[in-house]
């Protein structure tokens, strides 16, 4: 518990754990960003009978999985259709790792944040190679740990129908 005066009074807040911050960042917030879109998505959720805050939480639930897509250690290649593909290049690792060297030669940059970048980017260097030679990497790669959890998705998802 943390306490705060407030024009005389103390204001008791409960300490947040590293766990339950971590939930918070995650959970889907109301979007604010879509009010251009606002007639579309209104006949969206009639035509699929969901409320305006269902139809707020997928989209939510979208970009929320797309940063943890983005954050993830493996830089796996992110494409979405009529959106853009997000993809690490040999060139762009090239670039940083030496912009990191410059820096850390000058001594304004930590060799312990340099020796950490380097074991976090070489594996996806070397993969990237593999794949610009023609070999395959996904064998190896996909059995990867994951660097982060991706949060379930909101109920209101329906799994796709079954052909008969």
């Amino acid at each position: 518990m943390s306490a705060e005066k407030s024009d005389g009074e103390v204001v008791v807040k409960p300490v947040q754990t590293s766990e339950q911050k971590a939930v918070a960042r995650l959970k889907p917030r109301p979007t604010t960003f879509l009010k251009k879109l606002e007639p579309e998505l209104k006949q969206i959720a009639k035509e699929h009978k969901l409320t305006d805050l269902e139809l707020e939480e997928i989209i939510d639930y979208f970009f929320i999985t797309l940063k943890a897509m983005i954050e993830d250690e493996r830089l796996p290649k992110i494409q979405i259709t009529n959106f853009g593909t997000f993809r690490p290049t040999i060139g762009k690792l090239n670039f940083d790792l030496n912009k990191s060297f410059f820096y850390m030669h000058r001594g304004s940059y930590d060799r312990d944040k340099l020796i950490a970048k380097v074991k976090k980017l070489w594996p996806v260097r070397q993969r990237l190679a593999k794949e610009g030679r023609g070999e395959e990497t996904w064998k190896l790669w996909s059995k990867k740990k994951k660097s982060i959890d991706y949060i379930k998705k909101p109920q209101y998802i329906a799994k796709p129908e079954s052909k008969k």
